[in-house]
């Protein structure tokens, strides 16, 4: 099972515990960012390619949501995980699960082969209505979390600080 670290400004189905988040954004322009913990169950193996098997819909499970900040735990984990650390951002028509899973399979492909880079992946996902029909809406939407984007930036500079020290 994989473990993706996010951040996002869209809205959760659930304040208090979400589950999952939405296609629009949590409260005004640029959204209210919320930070977490996925854990991705993909199929083991690799497709005819010897590429990574992608994880479907039911594949992520979300835990230790805050507004904010990572939680004390998970920049622990962060800062105790792998010696590589990568910054995931999703392209336009990326439902929330679909970010997190391709952060996983990023993260997977990274770690595998010839010269394998064990790493620990952040993804921020920005509103995207996952439709490829959307595309004019999710550009808005990506120009409009460019805020929201550099506030987690700012927000994950003292965390990667810590990681590399």
């Amino acid at each position: 099972m994989g473990r993706v670290f996010y951040a996002t400004n869209r809205n959760p189905d659930n304040a208090a515990t979400p589950t999952s988040f939405g296609i629009d954004f949590n409260g005004p322009l640029p959204g209210n960012l919320i930070f977490g913990v996925a854990d991705v169950a993909a199929a083991q193996g690799h497709d005819p390619n010897g590429m990574p098997l992608e994880a479907g819909p039911g594949a992520v499970k979300l835990s230790d949501a805050a507004p904010g900040d990572f939680s004390a735990a998970a920049k622990q984990q962060i800062i105790n995980g792998p010696p590589h650390l990568v910054v995931s951002l999703h392209g336009f028509q990326y439902l929330f699960w679909e970010a997190v899973a391709r952060a996983d399979y990023v993260s997977r492909w990274f770690a595998e082969g010839q010269f394998a880079n064990p790493n620990t992946v952040i993804a921020f996902s920005w509103p995207s209505a996952g439709q490829l029909s959307q595309y004019d809406r999710d550009w808005k939407y990506s120009t409009n979390s460019g805020p929201a984007l550099a506030q987690t930036l700012s927000i994950l500079h003292p965390l990667i600080d810590a990681f590399r020290a």
